[in-house]
Protein backbone atom coordinates (compact mmCIF):
# COMPACT_ATOMS: atom_id res chain seq x y z
CA UNK A 1 0.00 0.00 0.00
CA UNK A 2 1.32 3.52 -1.31
CA UNK A 3 2.33 6.41 1.63
CA UNK A 4 -0.37 8.39 0.26
CA UNK A 5 -3.29 5.59 -0.18
CA UNK A 6 -2.56 5.18 3.70
CA UNK A 7 -2.87 8.64 4.51
CA UNK A 8 -6.09 9.12 2.49
CA UNK A 9 -7.20 6.34 4.26
CA UNK A 10 -6.19 7.96 7.89
CA UNK A 11 -8.01 10.53 6.77
CA UNK A 12 -11.34 9.64 6.14
CA UNK A 13 -11.22 7.51 9.32
CA UNK A 14 -10.44 10.69 11.10
CA UNK A 15 -13.13 12.37 9.70
CA UNK A 16 -15.44 9.70 10.17
CA UNK A 17 -14.53 9.37 14.11
CA UNK A 18 -15.37 13.31 14.21
CA UNK A 19 -18.90 12.85 12.64
CA UNK A 20 -19.44 10.10 14.83
CA UNK A 21 -18.35 11.43 18.05
CA UNK A 22 -20.40 15.32 16.75
CA UNK A 23 -23.37 13.10 16.20
CA UNK A 24 -22.89 11.01 19.70
CA UNK A 25 -22.65 14.77 21.43
CA UNK A 26 -25.58 15.62 19.82
CA UNK A 27 -27.81 13.42 20.68
CA UNK A 28 -26.31 13.67 24.48
CA UNK A 29 -26.92 17.01 24.26
CA UNK A 30 -30.70 16.91 23.10
CA UNK A 31 -31.17 14.66 25.85
CA UNK A 32 -29.50 17.09 29.35
CA UNK A 33 -29.73 20.73 27.36
CA UNK A 34 -32.77 21.17 29.55
CA UNK A 35 -30.88 20.90 32.72
CA UNK A 36 -27.76 23.31 31.35
CA UNK A 37 -29.15 25.78 32.32
CA UNK A 38 -32.59 27.69 34.04
CA UNK A 39 -32.08 29.44 30.83
CA UNK A 40 -32.25 26.72 28.43
CA UNK A 41 -35.28 25.06 30.48
CA UNK A 42 -37.57 28.22 30.62
CA UNK A 43 -36.78 28.05 26.47
CA UNK A 44 -38.10 24.89 26.30
CA UNK A 45 -41.09 25.83 28.12
CA UNK A 46 -42.61 28.10 25.98
CA UNK A 47 -44.82 25.98 23.75
CA UNK A 48 -46.35 24.99 26.94
CA UNK A 49 -46.84 28.69 27.92
CA UNK A 50 -48.17 29.02 24.45
CA UNK A 51 -50.75 26.31 24.76
CA UNK A 52 -51.86 27.49 28.10
CA UNK A 53 -52.87 30.85 26.21
CA UNK A 54 -54.50 29.41 23.37
CA UNK A 55 -56.53 27.45 25.89
CA UNK A 56 -56.62 30.29 28.31
CA UNK A 57 -58.08 33.18 26.34
CA UNK A 58 -57.83 35.41 29.15
CA UNK A 59 -54.45 36.28 29.89
CA UNK A 60 -51.69 39.10 29.48
CA UNK A 61 -48.17 37.88 28.75
CA UNK A 62 -45.14 39.50 29.65
CA UNK A 63 -42.54 39.32 27.66
CA UNK A 64 -38.95 40.78 27.85
CA UNK A 65 -35.59 39.15 28.78
CA UNK A 66 -33.54 38.55 32.75
CA UNK A 67 -35.32 42.01 33.07
CA UNK A 68 -38.59 41.13 32.89
CA UNK A 69 -37.80 37.72 34.55
CA UNK A 70 -36.24 39.77 37.94
CA UNK A 71 -39.00 42.18 37.35
CA UNK A 72 -42.27 40.89 37.28
CA UNK A 73 -43.96 38.71 39.74
CA UNK A 74 -46.82 36.88 38.03
CA UNK A 75 -48.59 35.97 41.54
CA UNK A 76 -48.89 39.89 42.21
CA UNK A 77 -50.61 40.61 39.07
CA UNK A 78 -52.83 38.33 39.03
CA UNK A 79 -53.60 38.98 42.94
CA UNK A 80 -54.41 42.53 42.03
CA UNK A 81 -56.59 41.91 39.22
CA UNK A 82 -58.56 39.67 41.74
CA UNK A 83 -58.88 42.42 44.02
CA UNK A 84 -60.36 44.65 41.28
CA UNK A 85 -62.94 41.98 40.08
CA UNK A 86 -60.95 40.06 37.57
CA UNK A 87 -60.50 36.85 38.63
CA UNK A 88 -60.12 35.32 35.99
CA UNK A 89 -57.55 36.59 33.73
CA UNK A 90 -54.37 34.78 33.84
CA UNK A 91 -50.65 36.01 33.75
CA UNK A 92 -47.87 34.20 31.97
CA UNK A 93 -44.45 35.31 31.37
CA UNK A 94 -41.14 34.08 28.74
CA UNK A 95 -37.92 35.75 29.55
CA UNK A 96 -34.72 34.38 27.34
CA UNK A 97 -31.83 35.83 28.97
CA UNK A 98 -29.92 38.71 27.02
CA UNK A 99 -32.36 38.80 24.11
CA UNK A 100 -33.81 42.14 22.29
CA UNK A 101 -36.79 42.80 20.68
CA UNK A 102 -35.47 41.77 17.62
CA UNK A 103 -35.34 38.40 18.80
CA UNK A 104 -38.96 38.51 21.03
CA UNK A 105 -40.66 39.61 17.39
CA UNK A 106 -39.62 35.81 16.09
CA UNK A 107 -40.75 34.34 19.16
CA UNK A 108 -43.64 35.91 19.64
CA UNK A 109 -45.10 35.18 16.07
CA UNK A 110 -43.88 31.79 16.05
CA UNK A 111 -45.05 30.21 19.23
CA UNK A 112 -47.84 32.45 19.98
CA UNK A 113 -48.93 34.30 16.56
CA UNK A 114 -48.70 31.10 14.26
CA UNK A 115 -50.26 28.73 16.59
CA UNK A 116 -53.91 31.27 17.36
CA UNK A 117 -52.34 31.72 21.08
CA UNK A 118 -52.26 35.83 20.74
CA UNK A 119 -52.91 37.28 24.29
CA UNK A 120 -55.82 39.88 25.53
CA UNK A 121 -52.94 42.27 26.63
CA UNK A 122 -49.22 41.83 25.55
CA UNK A 123 -46.35 43.63 27.82
CA UNK A 124 -42.84 44.27 26.40
CA UNK A 125 -40.70 45.24 29.17
CA UNK A 126 -37.08 47.08 28.33
CA UNK A 127 -33.96 49.42 29.12
CA UNK A 128 -31.81 51.73 27.09
CA UNK A 129 -32.10 50.37 23.12
CA UNK A 130 -33.35 47.20 23.40
CA UNK A 131 -36.30 48.29 20.91
CA UNK A 132 -33.95 49.80 18.52
CA UNK A 133 -33.67 48.54 15.24
CA UNK A 134 -29.52 48.72 15.99
CA UNK A 135 -29.63 46.38 18.92
CA UNK A 136 -28.40 43.17 19.28
CA UNK A 137 -30.25 40.10 16.94
CA UNK A 138 -29.24 36.53 18.04
CA UNK A 139 -29.83 34.65 14.66
CA UNK A 140 -28.78 31.52 16.11
CA UNK A 141 -31.57 31.29 19.34
CA UNK A 142 -34.31 31.79 16.35
CA UNK A 143 -33.00 29.24 14.69
CA UNK A 144 -33.07 26.97 17.41
CA UNK A 145 -35.59 27.87 19.85
CA UNK A 146 -38.01 30.66 17.71
CA UNK A 147 -38.87 29.12 14.19
CA UNK A 148 -36.47 27.75 12.98
CA UNK A 149 -36.62 27.34 8.99
CA UNK A 150 -40.23 28.34 9.04
CA UNK A 151 -39.29 32.24 9.46
CA UNK A 152 -35.85 31.92 7.63
CA UNK A 153 -37.20 34.51 4.54
CA UNK A 154 -38.45 37.22 6.83
CA UNK A 155 -35.30 36.93 8.90
CA UNK A 156 -32.90 37.14 5.74
CA UNK A 157 -34.71 39.50 4.12
CA UNK A 158 -35.44 41.83 7.53
CA UNK A 159 -32.33 41.07 9.80
CA UNK A 160 -29.49 38.52 8.06
CA UNK A 161 -27.69 39.29 5.00
CA UNK A 162 -24.48 37.79 5.29
CA UNK A 163 -23.86 34.75 4.16
CA UNK A 164 -21.33 33.27 6.78
CA UNK A 165 -24.67 34.31 8.92
CA UNK A 166 -27.12 32.60 6.74
CA UNK A 167 -24.90 29.40 6.74
CA UNK A 168 -24.36 29.50 10.45
CA UNK A 169 -28.18 30.21 10.86
CA UNK A 170 -28.95 27.20 9.04
CA UNK A 171 -26.70 24.90 10.58
CA UNK A 172 -27.87 26.25 14.13
CA UNK A 173 -31.74 25.21 12.81
CA UNK A 174 -30.43 21.69 12.33
CA UNK A 175 -27.70 21.63 15.44
CA UNK A 176 -28.67 21.56 19.63
CA UNK A 177 -25.18 22.66 19.95
CA UNK A 178 -24.34 25.38 17.32
CA UNK A 179 -27.90 26.67 18.56
CA UNK A 180 -27.12 27.27 22.28
CA UNK A 181 -23.14 27.56 21.87
CA UNK A 182 -23.04 31.23 23.29
CA UNK A 183 -25.33 29.86 26.39
CA UNK A 184 -23.44 26.56 26.71
CA UNK A 185 -20.00 28.59 26.42
CA UNK A 186 -21.05 31.48 29.34
CA UNK A 187 -22.04 28.39 31.52
CA UNK A 188 -18.69 27.26 31.03
CA UNK A 189 -16.76 30.42 31.73
CA UNK A 190 -18.51 31.22 34.49
CA UNK A 191 -17.73 27.91 36.16
CA UNK A 192 -14.16 28.35 35.73
CA UNK A 193 -14.13 32.03 36.30
CA UNK A 194 -15.10 33.42 38.87
CA UNK A 195 -17.14 36.94 38.19
CA UNK A 196 -17.05 36.22 34.80
CA UNK A 197 -20.75 37.16 34.28
CA UNK A 198 -20.48 40.41 35.67
CA UNK A 199 -17.34 41.37 33.96
CA UNK A 200 -18.69 40.34 30.33
CA UNK A 201 -21.96 42.23 31.02
CA UNK A 202 -19.67 44.97 32.30
CA UNK A 203 -17.63 45.25 28.62
CA UNK A 204 -20.81 45.24 27.06
CA UNK A 205 -22.06 48.18 28.65
CA UNK A 206 -18.79 50.04 28.04
CA UNK A 207 -18.90 49.16 24.19
CA UNK A 208 -22.76 49.79 24.51
CA UNK A 209 -21.63 53.36 26.20
CA UNK A 210 -19.09 53.62 23.02
CA UNK A 211 -21.60 53.37 20.57
CA UNK A 212 -24.17 55.15 22.11
CA UNK A 213 -22.08 58.37 22.01
CA UNK A 214 -21.78 57.57 18.00
CA UNK A 215 -24.26 59.75 16.02
CA UNK A 216 -26.97 57.88 14.28
CA UNK A 217 -31.03 58.23 13.85
CA UNK A 218 -32.84 55.32 15.68
CA UNK A 219 -35.33 53.48 13.89
CA UNK A 220 -38.30 50.91 15.44
CA UNK A 221 -39.13 49.28 12.32
CA UNK A 222 -39.38 45.65 14.57
CA UNK A 223 -41.10 47.68 17.05
CA UNK A 224 -43.80 48.62 14.56
CA UNK A 225 -43.99 45.56 13.04
CA UNK A 226 -44.82 43.54 16.32
CA UNK A 227 -47.75 46.89 17.23
CA UNK A 228 -49.11 46.18 14.07
CA UNK A 229 -49.57 42.77 14.42
CA UNK A 230 -50.86 42.83 17.69
CA UNK A 231 -52.90 45.79 16.56
CA UNK A 232 -54.30 43.03 13.51
CA UNK A 233 -54.96 40.17 16.05
CA UNK A 234 -56.93 42.82 18.70
CA UNK A 235 -53.82 42.32 21.14
CA UNK A 236 -54.09 45.39 23.63
CA UNK A 237 -50.01 46.35 23.25
CA UNK A 238 -48.55 47.83 26.26
CA UNK A 239 -43.88 48.78 26.53
CA UNK A 240 -42.93 49.63 29.84
CA UNK A 241 -39.72 51.23 30.21
CA UNK A 242 -37.95 49.65 33.02
CA UNK A 243 -36.03 50.98 36.05
CA UNK A 244 -32.16 49.90 35.93
CA UNK A 245 -29.44 51.00 39.01
CA UNK A 246 -28.31 53.84 36.56
CA UNK A 247 -30.48 56.85 34.29
CA UNK A 248 -30.05 56.21 30.86
CA UNK A 249 -32.10 58.66 28.13
CA UNK A 250 -34.96 57.10 26.49
CA UNK A 251 -35.56 57.64 22.93
CA UNK A 252 -39.53 59.41 22.19
CA UNK A 253 -39.14 57.18 19.03
CA UNK A 254 -40.46 54.16 21.59
CA UNK A 255 -43.57 55.66 22.37
CA UNK A 256 -44.21 57.79 18.89
CA UNK A 257 -44.00 53.85 17.27
CA UNK A 258 -46.36 52.36 20.19
CA UNK A 259 -48.65 55.04 20.64
CA UNK A 260 -48.96 55.69 16.51
CA UNK A 261 -50.73 51.97 16.47
CA UNK A 262 -52.80 52.24 19.22
CA UNK A 263 -50.66 50.70 22.10
CA UNK A 264 -50.05 52.06 25.69
CA UNK A 265 -46.53 53.22 26.56
CA UNK A 266 -45.58 53.55 30.22
CA UNK A 267 -42.11 54.92 31.33
CA UNK A 268 -41.79 53.25 34.11
CA UNK A 269 -37.81 54.52 35.13
CA UNK A 270 -38.71 56.80 37.82
CA UNK A 271 -42.53 55.96 38.89
CA UNK A 272 -40.95 54.11 42.29
CA UNK A 273 -37.46 55.30 44.47
CA UNK A 274 -35.32 52.57 44.05
CA UNK A 275 -32.14 52.06 46.54
CA UNK A 276 -29.36 50.56 45.71
CA UNK A 277 -30.67 47.99 47.68
CA UNK A 278 -33.52 47.01 45.30
CA UNK A 279 -31.17 45.59 43.06
CA UNK A 280 -28.85 42.75 42.92
CA UNK A 281 -26.92 44.12 39.95
CA UNK A 282 -26.65 47.46 37.87
CA UNK A 283 -29.64 45.85 35.69
CA UNK A 284 -31.64 43.37 37.66
CA UNK A 285 -34.04 44.10 40.35
CA UNK A 286 -34.27 42.26 43.76
CA UNK A 287 -37.18 40.32 44.79
CA UNK A 288 -38.19 43.47 46.94
CA UNK A 289 -37.45 45.81 44.05
CA UNK A 290 -39.58 43.48 42.23
CA UNK A 291 -42.55 43.93 44.29
CA UNK A 292 -42.77 47.48 44.42
CA UNK A 293 -42.09 47.25 40.75
CA UNK A 294 -45.04 45.27 39.96
CA UNK A 295 -47.15 47.05 42.39
CA UNK A 296 -46.40 50.13 41.17
CA UNK A 297 -46.83 48.89 37.16
CA UNK A 298 -50.19 47.17 37.51
CA UNK A 299 -51.25 50.78 39.39
CA UNK A 300 -50.16 52.55 36.58
CA UNK A 301 -51.93 50.10 33.84
CA UNK A 302 -55.09 50.03 35.60
CA UNK A 303 -55.28 53.64 35.62
CA UNK A 304 -55.60 53.60 31.59
CA UNK A 305 -58.94 53.70 29.85
CA UNK A 306 -58.08 51.20 27.04
CA UNK A 307 -57.03 48.63 29.94
CA UNK A 308 -59.80 49.54 31.81
CA UNK A 309 -62.29 48.25 28.66
CA UNK A 310 -60.00 45.69 27.41
CA UNK A 311 -60.41 43.95 31.26
CA UNK A 312 -63.84 44.84 31.12
CA UNK A 313 -64.81 42.61 27.70
CA UNK A 314 -63.22 39.83 29.00
CA UNK A 315 -65.43 39.80 32.41
CA UNK A 316 -68.08 39.94 30.37
CA UNK A 317 -67.09 36.61 28.24
CA UNK A 318 -69.03 33.55 29.07
CA UNK A 319 -66.28 31.41 29.53
CA UNK A 320 -62.36 31.54 29.87
CA UNK A 321 -61.80 28.64 27.52
CA UNK A 322 -62.10 28.95 23.56
CA UNK A 323 -64.30 27.37 21.95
Amino acid sequence: MSLSTSNSKNFRNAIVTVCVLLVAFEIVLRTVIGYISLDILHLNRIPAIAAKLKKHNRSILFMGNSLTRAGIRADMVEEMLRASGFSHVRSEAVYPDDTTLRDWYYLYKYHFVRNDASPAVLVVSFARDQLSDKATIHPQLIAGYFGGISVMGELFRKDVSALDDRVNYLLSCASVLLANRDRIKDRIMTKIIPGYKQAARHVNNQMRAKDNRKKFEPSYGTLGALARECSYRGTLFIVAAMPIENEYRLDPGVADTVIKYGGIFIDMRDKVRFESASFTDKLHLSPEGARAYTREFMKEIMLKKVMQNRLQILSQKETPEKR
